[in-house]
């Protein structure tokens, strides 16, 4: 479902790049293309709070912290969204395209600074987490904790780069260049979240929705695969 959302918007971008519209719909389609955005990103981050919740054997104090910094966090991208409307129609060219003014580009460049914050902080999380499930252990392995944790990491190298490519283009200036890889982005952190899920469940024997006890050498760890 959330490939096909992610596909579903970049559809528009593809047709309004070409087809010339109303400057009135032109600017409520934008601002319709950033909140879609903003949701896809919502939806990739509530499986992100997910998978730590379930590597942290399900805490309600970790839930409940993760849950807070990303209220506060969507709390800023909106109100950052919202500050930054200030734009201008370019006509020169075919199709729906707005100019982005500086102020409004340091403004819309705060929600994608928000989520590199975010998948810093769970990609921490994680780490931590299997350090101290090693420690825990000793020599022994637990093949779910490896395999999240190198997931996890190939989902937060390339996300985060994806993402500090796209703060750049807001930083560059110009009146194009601000967001043009939001699209690009938003495609590869959904691809590498869904990447992530599928080889989970591939790689278990067990059900998607299971719920399991492992007891290695007096550590007990509840998982539970959402």
């Amino acid at each position: 479902m959330l490939r096909y959302g992610a596909l579903s918007i970049n559809i528009p971008v593809i047709v309004f790049s070409f087809v010339t519209i109303s400057t009135k719909s032109c600017t409520t389609y934008t601002f319709a293309h950033q909140m879609l955005m903003l949701i896809i990103e919502l939806v990739v981050s509530a499986v992100m709070i997910l998978r730590v919740y379930a590597l942290y054997s399900r805490s309600a104090r970790v839930l409940w912290c993760l849950l807070g910094i990303g209220c506060c966090l969507i709390g800023v991208t909106i109100w950052s969204v919202l500050q930054g409307q200030a734009g201008f129609p370019i006509t020169v060219l075919p199709g729906c395209h707005r100019g982005i003014v500086h102020s409004a580009s340091r403004d819309l460049a705060v929600p994608w600074e928000c989520l590199f914050v975010f998948d810093s902080m769970i990609f921490g999380m994680t780490v931590y987490n299997a350090y101290v499930t090693r420690r825990g252990l000793g020599r022994q392995v637990m093949p779910l904790h490896a395999l999240m944790v190198r997931d996890g990491s190939l989902y937060f190298a390339a996300s985060a780069l994806a993402n500090l490519s796209n703060i750049v283009t807001f930083l560059i200036g110009g009146a194009l260049i601000p967001g043009s890889l939001a699209d690009f982005a938003i495609g590869v952190s959904v691809t590498m979240m869904s990447r992530l899920m599928l080889n989970l469940h591939e790689q278990t024997e067990y059900g998607i929705l299971s719920e399991i006890n492992l007891t290695v050498t007096g550590v007990q760890d509840d998982l539970q695969f959402v």
